[in-house]
């Protein structure tokens, strides 16, 4: 596998390299064992067929039925395996596989979620995604654009990096034939991106809500408390308006608005561990208190079942408020409070 075109990403304390290879995807020709190999799929359809990773992989040994009868559903469109054999990890390169076989009608969708079950799978199923293969996906039998397709991987894979996925090492493989034409492409997307630069902007809100939207009434009641506590000394932001949808990855408005706000104010329920959407936010801020420890907070509120709480999850200190609607809002206006507290105190 030779790489053709390349990119480093930097972040505080940590650095992750983005590479376009020629090369077969599904063969270790480098002798060395990823945490994760993507592949796309039609729903339920494993044919072997000459030209696709699938079809590649299914010659190599791995057969896609047995392995997704013991995988992980992430979602309905998305699929994590066991642990390959060492045997058939040290031939194909790949410690696990994640699966997409979503819709095909539009394959760029298929961006939007990928990375969103990542984020599932990384907080939940004990993923360390360091390092990642891939192909220019749903641009073989699928028929997608694959100069389209692999800008909008690159742009996907920057943004989640900022966001806090743990990518140390990313490898887009294609095939030799056209692995010039596409470096061409690399080339042209990352050319105005600056690998050192995530500016930070204004403060434009004291609390960002988030939560999923299988808890609106509990939310609904939380922030009226909070909008009738605290009226103007307290400026909310809650995404009211489907700016995100299931499986998306997390829009810029929102990635601005978390790091446009003093605190993140997370909703933990079993709704919330579940949601893509949702483990996107909570990561985006951890990622923020990296960039600024002593201006920003995250203060989760348990409204579900602790026993729910897995990985990150735990490592931040939570409010309990579980099952009881009104001490929810008891607890959220006590976090309001001091928030507005620091700040007249910081302003004066």
């Amino acid at each position: 596998m030779k790489q053709i075109a390349h990119l480093c990403m930097y972040r505080p304390k940590k650095r992750c390299s983005v590479g376009l290879y020629a090369g077969d995807v599904s063969k270790n020709t480098a002798g060395q064992v990823i945490d994760l190999l993507i592949v796309s799929a039609f729903k339920g359809d494993y044919s072997p067929s000459e030209n696709s990773v699938i079809g590649s992989l299914t010659r190599a040994g791995i057969g896609f039925e047995a392995l997704k009868d013991q995988a992980v559903i992430i979602d309905k469109d998305y699929w994590l395996s066991s642990p390959l054999p060492s045997q058939l990890a040290e031939k194909t390169g790949a410690a696990r596989i994640l699966c997409y076989e979503g819709s095909h009608h539009n394959p760029i969708d298929s961006l939007r979620t990928m990375f969103s079950a990542l984020f599932v799978a990384q907080t939940h199923n004990n993923l360390d995604v360091s390092t990642l293969a891939m192909p220019i996906l749903c641009s073989g039998d699928q028929n997608a654009d694959p100069h389209r397709m692999l800008g909008k991987i690159l742009i996907a894979i920057r943004r989640s990096f900022d966001l806090g996925l743990s990518l140390r090492d990313v490898r887009i493989v294609t095939l030799p034939s056209h692995a010039l034409e596409y470096a061409k492409t690399f080339d042209e997307v990352n050319s105005d991106y600056d690998p050192f630069t995530l500016d930070n902007p204004p403060i434009e809100h004291d609390m960002f809500i988030s939560y999923s939207w299988k808890d609106m009434s509990v939310i609904d009641k939380v922030c009226k408390h909070l909008e009738d506590r605290f009226s103007k000394e307290l400026r909310l932001f809650r995404d009211k308006d489907g700016g995100l949808n299931p499986g998306d990855i997390i829009p810029d408005k929102l990635s601005h608005a978390i790091r446009a706000s003093r605190c993140v104010m997370p909703f933990y329920s079993r709704n919330y561990f579940l949601s893509g959407a949702c483990n996107m936010e909570f990561t985006t801020a951890l990622s923020q208190i990296r960039w600024a420890p002593e201006s920003f907070q995250l203060r989760p509120i348990l409204i579900g079942d602790g026993d729910d709480i897995t990985g990150d999850f735990g490592r931040v200190f939570w409010e309990d408020a579980s099952g009881d609607e009104d001490l929810a809002c008891l607890k959220a206006e006590g976090i309001a409070r001091r928030l507005i507290k620091q700040t007249d105190h910081g302003a004066s």
